[in-house]
């Protein structure tokens, strides 16, 4: 009996291999393989990154940048503003929706020139700041604000189509609707991007309230609501085409199901969640919160955890414990006490994740092991303040990072910070 004891447990396998997270990979971890493929995966990031020079690529002429996106059928950029102006004595906010010509780097030298202000072409004014643009595959242009002195705005525009359009232009707009239908602040949008219909979608989160923006095929415009959560929806981010991720303000994650119009609270990040992306897969998701916590979480890993808890009487029964849920990875080096909006953007491709902090820097790290990343000669990963000088006043944040990829296959990041949009590029 003991030697077939011996036996058995000779052929025991890891207990790696009972947790979902191993699929597909659970032989290479039996084999030593794993930590072979991470390294080899953090040697062409870090291959990458180290050889990434920066460059002002563009200076508007006043204002913050809060929100930019890059019309990948011109070249050129849309940029979403906020200024505060002062006349006589009153001040006022306002938002601004403009398109700046843009084309990728020749050699190192400043395009433009450092100290030239670009206008750029105005699409549109607003009452507050602009926090979100998206472009969609049928070159819709839709830009949201944050509502303060006057209720939201949803602006829709018409981009002009490709073939008429000078490439590295500012791209043409016609506004053609503007949506004011909550007084709740507008924080977030999602666009289906993996959704392969002819009908696009839109994920609107606002106070309290998680909307759905259907553009049909033949031109309709379908606004309807998905749900109340009780807490305002601060990120978003599509996991699979019918499948939605929401980050709240109370530290939950919710999922909607775009089939059933179902809803679940899928796990607690443990701090506000500001920032929310697919890390790979509809089961990774990489969630970033307030108080320096940033985490990757594996939603079939994630479940509701039940434990005894005591009634008045002496009987017990079953409840749900509202803690936060164990993640796979937690990123060390994020740094982020309480700022909202700041940018935060994935690149698969690089396996990096690029995230602002409330210091007016960009941190980098890997996405396979969460470790900090250096990015080229800047010395240290907290790269985007200007060098020391008398100024005092607080650094501009970080509001918007993108990560775009030219005709040429070549990968670069663009990030904005007060007035500029730096561009970082192998």
């Amino acid at each position: 009996m003991r030697e077939k004891s011996q036996q058995v447990q000779l052929v025991r396998r890891s207990n790696i291999l009972s947790s979902p997270l191993v699929t597909g990979i659970a032989l290479e971890k039996e084999l030593g393989r794993i930590d072979r493929r991470i390294r080899r995966e953090n040697d062409r990031t870090r291959a990458f990154t180290g050889e990434l020079q920066r460059r002002n690529a563009l200076t508007a002429r006043r204002g913050k940048i809060t929100s930019f996106v890059v019309d990948e059928g011109t070249g050129g950029l849309i940029a979403g503003f906020f200024e505060h102006t002062a006349h006589d004595s009153i001040f006022t906010d306002r938002g601004k929706l403009s398109s700046f010509a843009f084309e990728p780097m020749k050699g190192l030298e400043p395009w433009p020139a450092p100290f030239s202000r670009d206008k750029g072409v105005m699409i549109d004014i607003f009452r507050s700041a602009v926090y979100t643009t998206t472009i969609t595959r049928s070159r819709t242009l839709i830009a949201t604000t944050v509502g303060s002195n006057e209720r939201p705005t949803i602006s829709i525009s018409q981009l002009a189509p490709v073939e008429t359009t000078e490439p590295a232009s500012a791209p043409d707009a016609i506004v053609t609707i503007n949506l004011r239908p909550w007084q709740d602040t507008i924080w977030t949008t999602a666009y289906d991007l993996l959704s392969t219909s002819s009908t696009e979608r839109v994920a609107i989160g606002i106070s309290d309230g998680l909307h759905l923006l259907t553009l049909e095929d033949c031109g309709d415009l379908v606004l309807s609501p998905i749900v109340d959560p009780d807490s305002d929806v601060l990120a978003m981010d599509w996991l699979s085409q019918n499948v939605l991720a929401a980050g709240l303000r109370n530290s939950k994650v919710l999922l909607w199901d775009a089939r059933s119009r179902g809803i679940v609270t899928r796990f607690h990040h443990g701090t506000p969640v500001c920032n929310l992306r697919r890390a790979g897969s509809e089961f990774s998701v990489l969630t970033a919160g307030f108080s320096d916590n940033l985490a990757l979480y594996d939603l079939r890993m994630n479940r509701d955890v039940v434990q005894p808890t005591e009634t008045h009487g002496r009987r017990k029964r079953q409840a749900l414990r509202q803690s936060s849920a164990q993640p796979v990875l937690r990123f060390p080096g994020y740094a982020n006490k309480h700022s909202y909006p700041l940018g935060f953007e994935v690149s698969l491709e690089l396996g990096l994740v690029a995230a602002a902090d409330d210091a007016g820097s960009i941190r980098t790290m890997s996405l396979n092991d969460a470790k900090r990343v250096r990015l080229g000669d800047m010395g240290s990963p907290m790269f985007c303040k200007e060098s020391a000088s008398e100024d005092t006043s607080p650094p501009d944040l970080v509001n918007c990072i993108r990560f775009t990829e030219d005709e040429r296959g070549q990968i670069s990041m663009l990030a904005s910070q007060g007035p500029k949009i730096l561009q970082y590029v192998w």
